[in-house]
């Protein structure tokens, strides 16, 4: 099935680099363009924007059906249950910011489990100003210069976050060779315990505990994209951390509704950031 034409660059700004993986297009001008894709869950958070499109959606199933002058539409999306499949109709033009895990608090003036609904949420955060700017990105035919566009708005709203030690618990998650228990991350982070687990959900969205479920998901996506065997599916499981073949077929059976071999064999990977089943 035709997904478009789907392009992806970093961001220039050093500082930009380290909280946001990039900006992609994702975009096809036919008339009768129709394409189903599916997303699997994801420890990043993504704004996506389109240009003359309208959303409906029923749980984890969303359209984006073309409509003229339909200025833009903006979506957030970072709490997703399982997967969510979308469903696009007639020309598409659209633009992502994707956030590294905790990235996107740099931007915000609020907690983002505010802004978060299950699957994706309305957005509209950074107001007209961002909109404005939209309106010369969406004009700007160079994916370079639609970058640096995009750079420099994200400066204006940049802002150190609050709490870093949510964001050092991210990365001791990502990082660790073996799992780690609540109560050591607690300890390494010199933290209460509640108080961690109150301020991750409250910036992250996700729970502790599901967030590092999706850790090992993302994680075993990411060791197939390097291996490409599903032969070796018992290496796979051993790498991602879990615990062994068994526990590991059936957590993906519970985040995809498939096996591990069914969702390898139909997975279409871009980048290590899009993991998508046509």
């Amino acid at each position: 099935m035709e997904i478009g034409h789907v392009k992806f660059i970093r961001p220039a700004i050093p500082l930009l680099q380290k909280w946001i993986k990039g900006y992609y297009v994702h975009a096809s001008p036919d008339a009768n363009f129709y394409s189903k894709v599916t997303f699997y869950q994801n420890i990043t958070t993504t704004i996506s924007i389109y240009r003359n499109s309208v959303t409906t959606a029923k749980g984890r199933y969303r359209t984006q059906h073309f409509e003229r002058n339909n200025r833009y539409t903006q979506l957030l999306v970072g709490l997703v249950d399982k997967y969510q499949e979308v469903t696009f109709h007639g020309p598409l033009n659209r633009l992502a910011i994707v956030f590294y895990p905790g990235g996107i608090n740099h931007f915000l003036n609020q907690p983002l489990s505010i802004l978060l609904q299950l699957h994706f949420s309305m957005f509209d955060a950074f107001g007209e100003s961002f909109e404005r700017c939209l309106d010369v990105v969406y004009d700007t035919p160079s994916l370079e210069r639609k970058r640096d566009l995009m750079d420099a708005f994200l400066m204006e709203r940049y802002r150190s976050f609050e709490f870093p030690e949510i964001l050092k618990a991210i990365d001791l998650l990502q990082h660790n060779t073996e799992p780690i228990k609540v109560s050591a991350l607690a300890h390494q982070l010199n933290m209460n315990r509640r108080t961690l687990l109150r301020r991750f959900k409250k910036h992250l969205g996700y729970s502790l505990e599901e967030y590092t479920a999706v850790i090992r998901f993302r994680k075993a996506l990411l060791n197939f994209q390097k291996q490409k065997d599903t032969k070796h599916l018992s290496k796979i499981a051993l790498d991602s951390q879990y615990y062994d073949q068994a526990d590991f077929n059936h957590h993906i059976k519970y985040r995809s509704d498939l096996t591990p071999k069914q969702l390898f064999e139909k997975l279409e990977i871009v980048d290590d950031i899009l993991f998508w089943k046509l």
